[in-house]
């Protein structure tokens, strides 16, 4: 009769013991939360990074915007000088010889005709964030839609003064008819309310009524643009403030 015997194992070796699945579990569990806590732990700091980068954006973007308010401000109150300015000149080039103002007088006054009225806000913030794609490191949706109105009304003051550009180069053409450009003052916005009248003699290169009045018809639609640019400048100021504002409160600037 055979008699079965356990097999015993080779020389040398040894019994391998069978692990339970709660081993297995917890082994799949430290793995796991492993990794969770590593993805954590650089979900966090990139999110810090974007926040700390958020910030530095919007205190540039701070800073250009204060740097041009008062900058709105002065612009806004030379163009209303200027459109008095060049009504007062297109109403005696009109009536000129009714009027017969003074040379010195229609020199004075094209100074408000001569100048380009161009100004230019900071945008070195604003094309940073557009164009790198990091307006969205600043969060708050409602700052977002500010500074996209405000940018809107920044390129449309863009546009105007690209327009406006024609006008003022027919002025400057029939100004070399009629003036001696050297002697037309120049006039900026610290200095418009204090032109004053030549202390030496000064002459019209000619008075032929009708390119006086042709140099009447260019000063008023010089003073619609202006007009116009009052309008965009101050719709655009107003935008500026808002952003300004909530700036501010996300960012708790003072």
């Amino acid at each position: 009769m055979e008699v079965h015997t356990h097999s015993s194992p080779a020389p040398g070796g040894t019994h391998t013991a069978r692990k339970k699945w709660t081993h297995y579990f917890w082994e799949f569990l430290m793995l796991f939360l492993a990794v969770f806590c590593g993805f954590f732990a650089e979900y966090n700091l990139e999110h810090k990074i974007e926040r700390e980068r958020a910030r530095e954006y919007a205190i540039q973007l701070y800073n250009d915007l204060k740097a041009d308010s008062s900058d709105f401000n002065s612009e806004i109150e030379f163009s209303k000088r200027s459109v008095h300015k060049l009504d007062t000149l297109s109403l005696l080039l009109n009536d000129y010889r009714n009027q017969n103002p003074s040379p010195e007088v229609i020199y004075m006054l094209s100074a408000f005709a001569l100048r380009e009225n161009v100004f230019e806000p900071i945008t070195t913030a604003i094309e940073q964030l557009k164009n790198s794609g990091n307006l969205r490191y600043m969060g708050d949706i409602a700052l977002r839609r500010i500074f996209s109105e405000y940018d809107v009304y920044i390129q449309i003051l863009k546009t105007h003064y690209d327009r406006s550009a024609s006008t003022e180069n027919e002025i400057k053409k029939i100004l070399t008819q009629i003036l001696n450009i050297k002697e037309v003052s120049f006039v900026s916005k610290s200095n418009a309310n204090e032109l004053t009248l030549f202390p030496g003699k000064v002459e019209l290169n000619a008075s032929d009524l009708l390119l006086l009045k042709q140099y009447a018809n260019w000063c008023i639609l010089k003073q619609q643009n202006l007009k116009k640019r009052i309008s965009v400048l101050t719709t655009a100021q107003r935008e500026l403030r808002k952003l300004i504002q909530k700036l501010k409160d996300n960012f708790h600037f003072k």
